[in-house]
């Protein structure tokens, strides 16, 4: 049977363990909060030469019509017939056999 004093050594070193181990994991939170903070801020070149035409051979520096214009725009159009309330109530049936 072990003694009341290996208990408390054994007490002691889990104790310290966890409290290294909840340091490192806060550690780690804070270093991939961080890198996701700075790779969310940094900004691009494109969005300042977008107004003068811009460099960027992929951008075209045309604003699109408005997109539910008739004016012959390629943008969305409303759909032909807009989507009507059902005959009847529909039932939610939770957990029922």
């Amino acid at each position: 049977m072990p003694t009341p004093r290996a208990r408390d050594a054994g007490l002691r070193r889990i104790t310290s363990i966890t409290g290294w181990v909840a340091a490192a994991a806060i550690s780690a939170a804070a270093l991939i909060s961080i890198g996701v903070a700075r790779a969310s801020s940094t900004t691009t070149s494109t969005s300042s030469t977008a107004g003068s035409g811009g460099t960027d051979p992929g951008f075209s520096g045309v604003q699109p019509g408005n997109p539910w214009g008739t004016t012959g725009s390629a943008g969305l159009q409303p759909p032909v017939n807009p989507p009507t309330q059902g005959i009847g109530s529909g039932q939610a049936v939770s957990g029922g056999s």
